[in-house]
């Protein structure tokens, strides 16, 4: 009964954030120590120079970002950054502070939530 009621709440907040063009916002709230997928690869990628990453602009960061998902068949129609947080512990699990919103394909939905991200 749990598992009806959580897939009908799922497929409500889907057809709600749902447009005509078939696209839908998702976010996601960035870890931080670049514990993220898109980080990751780009450090494997470069060497772990993190150096290098401390020096990116965030629209840099923002274009690796969106190459990765790119990459995972994912395209990003639209992106936007917010900053929801006022504070933020430490650890590497927490967030670092901002919130990024993506606008994609429908279809790439089970996908995204597999990474992390929530319906906006």
């Amino acid at each position: 009964m749990k598992l009806k009621i959580s897939a009908i709440i799922l497929t409500l907040l889907f057809v709600a954030a749902c447009d005509e063009s078939g696209l839908i916002w998702m976010s996601i709230d960035p870890v931080q120590c670049l514990g993220n997928d898109w980080e990751q690869a780009w450090l494997e990628e470069n060497g772990n120079n993190y150096e290098l990453w401390a020096q990116l602009s965030e629209a840099e960061q923002l274009d690796i970002f969106k190459a990765f998902f790119k990459n995972e068949g994912v395209v990003i129609e639209d992106i936007d950054v917010t900053y929801p947080y006022e504070e933020v512990c430490q650890a590497c699990s927490c967030p670092r502070g901002d919130r990024i919103h993506v606008l994609v394909d429908a279809e790439q939905l089970e996908q995204m939530l597999d990474w992390g991200f929530d319906l906006d």
